[in-house]
């Protein structure tokens, strides 16, 4: 792998997470739920993968690539939000 696909891969790591936090999504407790804690981070990796696929398509996915790293926001949100759920019932 070459320097610069090392730095855009790690470029995109940061955009990823820069963008998962300024959604307002909130990470869930690794310790109180680890496994949705582990299924928020599969979330952050996957949009991480989007991000490099569109860079590498040079962003021509029809929208679809911009569509699904809002759903995978969407859902990293709502893993928070069953965590909390979880842990009120108890």
């Amino acid at each position: 792998m070459r320097s610069s696909q090392k730095w855009l891969i790690g470029a995109s790591i940061v955009v990823g997470i820069i963008a998962v936090a300024s959604a307002g999504a909130q990470q869930v407790n690794s310790k109180r739920d680890p496994n949705i804690a582990a299924s928020q981070d599969f979330i952050n990796q996957a949009i991480q993968r989007l991000d490099a696929a569109e860079h590498n398509s040079h962003h021509v996915m029809g929208g679809h690539g911009q569509k699904a790293k809002e759903l995978l926001h969407q859902a990293y949100q709502e893993l928070y939000l069953a965590s909390q759920a979880a842990d009120a019932s108890h």
